[in-house]
């Protein structure tokens, strides 16, 4: 997917849910695409943590998404 302003919110559902399986390759490009969504769009770090009830509301599990959060609030403090 192109990353464009357009699109911003497509990106990050979709590298959020493809964050949780098992190619490392693309676990490694989901968390590439959100860092460039943080760094170069508006996109904002409350965002991270909006998406997480429509996930649970949908039964989706993303443990590798919520220890990416969690290590990021380590870095730079609480959001």
């Amino acid at each position: 997917m192109k990353k464009t302003e357009d699109n911003i919110d497509d990106i990050f559902v979709t590298s959020v849910i493809f964050m949780e399986c098992s190619n490392d390759e693309v676990v490694a490009e989901c968390y590439r695409k959100i860092e460039w969504l943080l760094n170069n769009t508006h996109f904002h770090d409350s965002s991270l943590i909006n998406i997480m009830p429509e996930l649970d509301f949908h039964h989706i599990q993303y443990p590798r998404y919520k220890k990416s959060i969690e290590m990021r609030r380590n870095i730079d403090g609480e959001f």
